[in-house]
């Protein structure tokens, strides 16, 4: 076995793979109408929330195909604000979507709290500064590799990167996620928007860690100028 990038479509490049051989799956998605990727039909750019969240259900419906029956989803989406009768109304993106996943199928099993002490500051009056977001554990079925006990808020803080890209997943943030599941060798751990690739870069640090697990990564990603960077922060040439 051996990590992977898919380069394309995500629905299309999630189609290429065996169905239930996924353990787990840890994302972020691009978060509605937060920045500009500069391809057509990119998810993030819809013209309301509601047309966003579609989007992300029907990915999210292929995505359960091709995960194993005690898999486990992590799924980071934050929320945002609109301007609604001269004030700011939060649109509760996260948890709207979360509804229509489990309408869709899916068994939501915990929600995590990742506090961010190095938050943005926010000098906007009409709002509380956003100083966390919700990680929401989905599983296809309720038997699954999921770990009880532990605490549903996690501190992590905010990572800083030399890209463009402000928007990256700390390691930590997925070491802790990984850290909720029992892992196997030969297991697959998949992020369809892999974005800059922190996910293998966690994986690959597992592999090779002093309690080395034979975990892989596949990698799905859409942006051409993030290949070059996933290829390099991971090591990986296929």
């Amino acid at each position: 076995m051996r990590d992977v990038i898919l380069h394309g479509d995500v629905y299309a490049c999630l189609d290429k793979l065996e169905d239930n051989s996924v353990a787990v799956a840890i994302t972020s998605p691009p978060y509605w109408k937060q920045r500009d990727y500069g391809f057509e039909g990119q998810i993030g750019q819809e013209n309301t929330p509601e047309e966003y969240i579609g989007k992300l259900v029907v990915v999210f419906n292929k995505l359960r195909q091709k995960m194993r029956d005690d898999g486990v989803f992590f799924l980071n989406v934050g929320d945002k604000y609109l301007p609604r009768y001269g004030k700011s109304h939060l649109l509760q993106i996260p948890y709207r979507l979360a509804y229509h996943m489990i309408k869709d199928g899916w068994y939501l099993k915990d929600i995590i709290i990742w506090y961010k002490p190095n938050h943005m500051p926010s000098s906007v009056k009409d709002r509380f500064t956003n100083t966390y977001e919700p990680v929401i554990v989905f599983v296809k079925s309720k038997n699954n590799i999921y770990k009880r006990g532990l605490g549903n808020v996690v501190k992590i803080p905010l990572q800083q990167t030399p890209w463009k890209h402000t928007a990256v997943f700390p390691e930590k943030l997925v070491e802790e996620m990984l850290n909720r599941v029992n892992l196997n060798d030969g297991d697959i751990i998949l992020d369809p928007f892999a974005g800059t690739g922190t996910v293998a870069v966690v994986v690959k640090k597992i592999r090779s860690g002093l309690f080395p697990k034979g975990i892989y990564s596949i990698m799905i990603e859409r942006g051409e100028i993030f290949i070059d960077i996933i290829k390099k922060r991971a090591g990986i040439k296929n």
